[in-house]
């Protein structure tokens, strides 16, 4: 009997275009900011370890990931059973593959959806992931080493962060970082089917480049 072909159940949240930070208006409310990540957006259905593109179609480079989605499965398989963790396969990351030299075959965990309790907040989904994977390293250590799972900490003052990261490119001699992504603390996951093109207003991208 043939396996049912599996397909991601939503489009990956899309950040809003901020343009440069320097030039970007306040913003209301609580927000906190993320490293922005030069690299391929992907959804990982965590069971079998397949990959999709933004666009929801297989990722052709996902056998670059194998040791990656290996420890990401097992991570998963440790969740504990409150708040419905245990329910949720999927999981938005950022693949490091090609773009640089840096993290070859690394996955950067950037969220997880939880179909349990869609009005959980960012903040919440962000210390829940970082009580499981290692953040990200500090501006200043090697960011990341080859196949491992990193989750992205989150900061509030965003000023030296930006400076930090165009430090942080120029010291590593590539564009390991575009810029910072700016999130509401108490935005949750959007699941929406509309289109992959849909952007959330409630996360905000800001790049050196746009």
């Amino acid at each position: 009997m043939l396996k049912p072909e599996i397909t991601p159940p939503w489009y990956a949240a899309r950040p809003i275009n901020g343009g440069a930070l320097t030039k970007a208006q306040p913003k209301r409310g609580d927000w906190d900011y993320e490293s922005k990540i030069n690299g391929w957006r992907a959804w990982v259905y965590v069971p079998t370890g397949s990959m999709f593109n933004r666009l929801n179609q297989p990722l052709s480079i996902t056998g670059q990931f194998t040791c990656a989605l290996r420890v990401l499965h097992d991570r998963f398989a440790s969740f504990p059973s409150a708040h419905g963790w245990n329910r949720c396969d999927w999981a938005d990351v950022e693949g490091l593959e090609r773009r640089h030299n840096l993290g070859k075959g690394s996955l950067i965990l950037l969220d997880i959806p939880n179909p349990m309790e869609p009005a959980m907040p960012y903040t919440a989904r962000s210390d829940f992931l970082q009580s499981f994977f290692a953040p990200l390293n500090d501006p200043g250590s090697q960011p990341c080493g080859l196949h491992e799972v990193r989750c992205l900490q989150r900061f509030r003052n965003p000023l030296p962060l930006w400076q930090s990261l165009q430090a942080e490119n120029q010291r590593l001699g590539c564009e390991f970082y575009e810029g910072v992504v700016a999130k509401r603390a108490d935005s949750h996951y959007p699941m929406q089917l509309h289109s992959p093109d849909a952007e959330y207003p409630f996360w905000m991208k800001h790049r050196w480049r746009f």
